[in-house]
């Protein structure tokens, strides 16, 4: 069982012995931080734990992509120990 006992990892599918999907810690749809950072020319760096926090960074990312100032600033993504086939390759800018 991944993250036992405190099963804090987001995942897409309730962990089974508690019907809980884990802990997302940000909102993708919340840019302000994201946007302000790409207008300073700093790198994102998001650590995602569980598949639905994959997910989640890789559209908040992917959102920021398409505001970006700076193009070629390569956002990371790391710590990923569940990730859903649908969400790879990822995203032009982001180094997995």
């Amino acid at each position: 069982m991944a993250e036992y006992p405190s099963q804090t990892a987001n995942l897409s599918k309730p962990y089974k012995n508690t019907n809980r999907n884990g802990d997302l810690l940000f909102d993708p749809k919340n840019l302000r931080v994201v946007i302000a950072a790409d207008k300073q020319g700093l790198i994102i760096h998001v650590h995602a734990i569980g598949d639905g926090a994959v997910t989640a960074a890789l559209d908040g990312l992917r959102r920021r992509e398409r505001r970006m100032e700076i193009p070629d600033l390569p956002d990371t993504l790391t710590n990923q120990q569940f990730v859903r086939p649908e969400d790879f390759p990822g995203s032009r800018s982001l180094a997995w």
